[in-house]
């Protein structure tokens, strides 16, 4: 069996965003499951570890353990400055 979760970041219950017609709208934190019809492609995977972002969180919800950057989301308030000064435009929970 092929078990897949994800952390729902925000649900938007009428969206008409990707064309005529309204629909709901279900962003997922960190979504690495490479869904073919995904709004966000280009977060999936790209994060290199290079920790520019730790000192960055303003909720101290980045840390670097082992070489790799770990995302607490106990504490992550979903402000996306990571994705926004990070120089591959990747967000360490994918």
């Amino acid at each position: 069996m092929n078990s897949r979760c994800a952390l729902v970041s925000k649900i938007i219950p009428f969206s008409c965003v990707d064309g005529p017609g309204s629909r709901l709208a279900l962003f997922l934190q960190g979504c690495n499951l490479r869904c073919k019809n995904c709004h966000n492609p280009w977060t999936m995977g790209r994060c290199n570890d290079c920790g520019e972002c730790v000192p960055q969180c303003p909720h101290q919800a980045l840390q670097i353990v082992d070489g790799n950057v770990l995302w607490n989301a106990a504490v992550c308030e979903q402000c996306d400055t990571c994705l926004k000064m990070c120089p591959q435009h990747a967000t360490p929970m994918a």
